[in-house]
């Protein structure tokens, strides 16, 4: 069994020299594989005892043939390390240590039948725990098109990830890993695929860590550690990648108190940071930090072993005088948001609300910046289309102005009788008549009465000279 799951830590120098300092007592490999980092620490240190737990039965048992030759200061168990408070009995003897090495092993890496690799064509299975119900099948298969993209996007941190949650979902059923990555080279472009690394290496991540909790049992672990380790010991976490480094980071610095508390709305005293533990290292041990965090100790171990070298190592030392109590590790209030000490732990729901947030809040900026844009340009067309009107409106009066002229001229006296003259509608004799019926000027008018006397005298001699 041992030949089937080795297990050749990479980093099992710095493991061994971050924990040779610790007081006698139990030692807790919360991931012990094949029980690589336990044999390491049993050797160097004989006045300790290892607890082993793994999820993985497969890993149990070849810890269990790997140290059997160690007796009674071994012993392994099946579970997970978030389980820590019901995996220790209460009167075992004092913890002064445990180790957590995340992420997923080479044994189940290189097992085709395991489906955590996309190397192979396996039945998509990714548990570490075969006792679980959730398979990867279940999640690519069962889980909404906008769940998928959410864990591929929160968990794998992909660019695509609507885009390969839609591809997925449109060839369903899939049965095999090859079938998802046929899924996931299609819904990346061309350009894409042919960088960073294989295409399907995000999305295979983010499923695995959906399907085996990985993120949320690693916070529930690293606050049952701090619980368990009594004074002077020391927590070590070996992250391979920054989301779960972010995770612990964040406790590290809380338990330190090493965040400013958030004073409340009102006049109160400012409450005191409550130090449980000192945090020992942020990059890593002096050796990791001279090889570089990019060169490991690769020498450590043979060429077929060597992985990617984690994110970062850190450690932790516990500095309270006594074992840290719930109330005693309580969260230092953050300087933003409302005090963390009144709600629990930041998660990765309570960060993909953060980071929703921010993007609605980009959103709107650009949606308010487009509104005042657009606001302004049609200001600026109107102004134009006013003025062009104003333009328009005083050459039509001054046409108005012209043609009124012009029909006044038209439709004088002197114009009539002149044109009706051309046109042959009068003799020149009756000039002096017809201006005379147009009264337009008081000589006309003058004119017009004189013709009129005139001719009713004519009217009365004619009358009175017939018989």
């Amino acid at each position: 069994m041992e030949g089937e799951f080795p297990h050749l830590p990479v980093m099992g120098r710095e493991v061994v020299e971050l924990l040779l300092p610790v007081p006698p007592g139990l030692i807790v490999d919360g991931t012990v594989g094949g029980g690589g980092h336990a044999a390491l620490l049993l050797e160097a240190r004989p006045d300790i005892r290892v607890l082993g737990i793994d999820r993985d039965a497969e890993a149990v048992a070849a810890a269990r043939t790997s140290l059997a030759r160690f007796g009674g200061r071994a012993e392994v168990v099946h579970g997970g390390f978030e389980r820590m408070r019901d995996v220790i009995p209460h009167d075992e003897e004092e913890v002064m240590g445990v180790l957590l090495d995340l992420g997923v092993s080479s044994p189940q890496l290189d097992r085709p039948d395991r489906g955590f690799s996309y190397r192979f064509d396996a039945p998509l299975d990714m548990r570490m725990d075969a006792a679980q119900a959730l398979t990867a099948a279940a999640v690519v298969n069962d889980y909404t098109q906008e769940e998928l993209a959410d864990l591929i996007f929160r968990y794998g941190e992909e660019r695509y990830a609507r885009r390969i949650a839609r591809a997925i979902v449109a060839r369903r059923p899939l049965a095999t890993t090859r079938d998802l990555v046929d899924a996931i080279v299609a819904a990346i472009p061309g350009p894409a695929r042919r960088r960073g690394g294989h295409p399907a290496r995000r999305t295979f991540q983010a499923i695995r860590m959906e399907v085996n909790k990985e993120l949320p049992n690693l916070a529930e672990g690293l606050d049952a550690s701090v619980h368990r380790v009594g004074p002077g010991g020391r927590v070590l976490v070996l992250a391979y990648h920054s989301l779960e480094d972010r995770i612990v980071k964040e406790r590290f610095r809380d338990w330190a108190g090493e965040t400013v508390p958030e004073l409340p709305h009102f006049p109160v005293e400012e409450p005191g940071r409550t130090r449980a533990v000192r945090v020992l290292t942020r990059e890593g041990s002096a050796s990791f930090r001279r090889r570089g965090r990019a060169e490991p100790a690769f020498e450590e171990c043979p060429p077929p072993r060597r992985r990617a070298p984690p994110h970062g190592l850190r450690r932790m030392s516990v500095a309270a005088p006594r074992r840290a109590t719930q109330k005693s590790v309580r969260p230092a209030p953050s300087p933003r948001g409302r005090a963390r000490h009144l709600q629990p732990a930041p998660d990765a729901g309570r960060r993909r609300r953060v980071r929703l947030a921010l993007v609605a809040g980009v959103v709107v900026s650009v949606a308010s910046l487009f509104l005042m844009v657009a606001s302004s340009v049609l200001i600026v067309q109107g102004q134009f289309v006013r003025a062009d009107l104003a333009e328009r409106q005083e050459l039509e009066q001054r046409r108005y102005e012209t043609l009124r002229l012009e029909v006044a001229e038209r439709s004088s006296p002197g114009a009539i009788v002149s044109a009706a003259t051309d046109l042959g509608m009068i003799v020149p004799d009756q000039v002096e008549y017809i201006e005379a019926r147009i009264p337009s000027r008081p000589e006309a008018a003058d004119r017009t009465a004189t013709t009129l006397d005139e001719s009713w005298e004519d009217v009365k001699a004619s009358l009175g000279s017939e018989p």
